[in-house]
This record gives structure tokens, sequence and C-alpha cells, in this order.
């Protein structure tokens, strides 16, 4: 075997072992869809809906069509999680398509999503399938175990707080194969008087990566959630609009605004990267 073609082996295998997929790694879909993989376990966050008010990335309709396929790259979904029922982050009818067509998917969402899911005719046939979190703001945070991943929840106002007390916005802190946590924070309102209560819950177990909605990078109260309430060793803002706000750039915040961009998730915390 000549040298050149060692070189090239060599090569191959350093670029195999580069982008192995045993590192665990992050999909941006639209707004604050999101995908999570780590090994053979993938999980979801808010990957349906329809509305986009006028200034919400949707997820492009080639992404949509390859999760609603189940094409490679979006295949053997674990687990399914809604952080709310608004038309920005769910919709009910695409949630039931999907859980008929993939019935080993499980679903998490509020109680508020999963009354919408039992109106449509066909709910039936996906009711085990589904698990409704029932929370209350105030109540003590939930967690369950699905297979691979390992769910907490907590009830985190709706931004815009207390107008919106009404909505049931989840936070979720999701583990995979026991080796990667994220956090979803759908549009969680960024006052510590809200995180505060849950001090030992956020503490007990470290965050590898926090997935905000932006407004958190542009407030005293937001970043200080990020970077010392909710033990959360880096953080990338999810819900940007489709022109981003300056202010993002100016101070330094990493934000996802491109559909089909994916992050390998760092779980090397030497050192906390929340800018």
């Amino acid at each position: 075997m000549s040298t050149y073609t060692l070189l090239i082996l060599g090569l191959l295998g350093f670029t195999q072992q580069a982008f192995s997929t045993d590192q665990p790694e992050v999909t941006y879909l639209g707004n604050t869809a999101l995908m999570i993989s780590h090994q053979q376990t993938q999980v979801l966050f808010d990957p349906f809906f329809h509305q986009h008010f006028g200034q919400y990335q949707l997820v492009p309709e080639d992404i949509r069509g390859a999760l609603m396929s189940g094409s490679e790259a979006y295949a053997g979904i674990e687990v399914i999680l809604i952080s709310h029922a608004h038309g920005d982050h769910f919709d009910a009818g695409d949630l039931l398509l999907y859980l008929t067509t993939f019935a080993e998917t499980r679903l998490v969402a509020p109680v508020q999503a999963v009354h919408e899911l039992q109106a449509l005719d066909g709910y039936a046939a996906i009711a085990g399938q589904v698990h409704a979190i029932d929370l209350a703001y105030g109540d003590a945070p939930v967690s369950l175990t699905l297979g691979q991943v390992a769910v907490d929840v907590v009830r985190i106002p709706h931004a815009g707080w207390p107008g919106r007390a009404h909505v049931a916005n989840l936070v979720y802190r999701v583990t995979l194969n026991e080796a990667v946590t994220v956090m979803h924070m759908g549009d969680a309102d960024p006052d510590d008087l809200h995180f505060k209560p849950w001090a030992e819950h956020w503490e007990a177990k470290t965050t590898d990566q926090a997935f905000p909605p932006y407004w958190f990078m542009l407030t005293p109260d937001g970043r200080h959630i990020l970077e010392q309430r909710i033990h959360a060793a880096s953080a990338i803002g999810v819900h940007v609009p489709n022109n981003a706000p300056a202010a993002l750039k100016q101070v330094g915040a990493d934000f996802f605004h491109q559909p089909g961009n994916s992050q390998i998730i760092p779980t090397d915390h030497t050192k906390k990267e929340i800018p």
C-alpha cells in the first residue's frame, strides 16, 4: 500500500472521528424548533407550527417534509417536547399526523396542547404515546424517563408576565443517554422571580447547553438567569426574528438564525462561554 494511500486513509479516519455520531449535536429547524441528537437517540422541541406572526422563521418545507417522512437525518425520533400551545410553536394537526405515522415516538406537552390534540379525530389511536404535563405556576418540578431520555419540567411563565399568566409555558431540562443535558425554555419570561424558587432544581444537574428565547440575552435579569441561576455551561438564543436585532450582535450573543444549521454541543466545561 502506497504512502499516499495510507495518508488518505489516515485523513478519512480523522474525519470520521471528528464527526463521530457519539458527539451530541443540535440542529436548528426554525423559531424555537430544535433537534438534539446523541448516538442513536434524537428528540425534537416545538417542531410543527405554521404561524410566523410576520417576523419569525418557519421550518422550511424541505425540512418539514424530511421530518414527516422520517428521512435518514430525522429518523428514529424518540421524544417530541412542546413548550406551549401557541401557533408559532405548535400545530395539533401536524403533530397528530406525525405520531400516527411514527407509533414509537412519545410526546411530552402541556395539558393545554394535549386538549387541542384530543379535539381531533384520530386522537384515540395515539393517546398511549402522549404524556400530558399539568403544572400550575408555583408547582414543584416534575420528572419522567422515556427510554434513553430523562425529562425534568418546570412551568415558567410566558414572556409578558403577568399578562400571559394563563399560558402554560414549560421549561424542559432533557438528558440523553445519561451523557448530554440541554434546556429548552420556550417563551419564558426573563424575571428571576420565576426561577429563584427552584434554585436547588437548577443546581442539581449541569445543563451542557441552554436554548433561551433571545430576549434573555438582552436584559440584566435574563443574563443573570443564564449565567448564574440555571447552571448552564453555554447558551444559544432562539426565537430570533427574521431581522435579527442589532443588539444581539452588539452583546456578542450566540444565536441560531439559519434553519438546518447544526452544531456540536460542548460537554467540556472548563469555563463558561455564555456571552
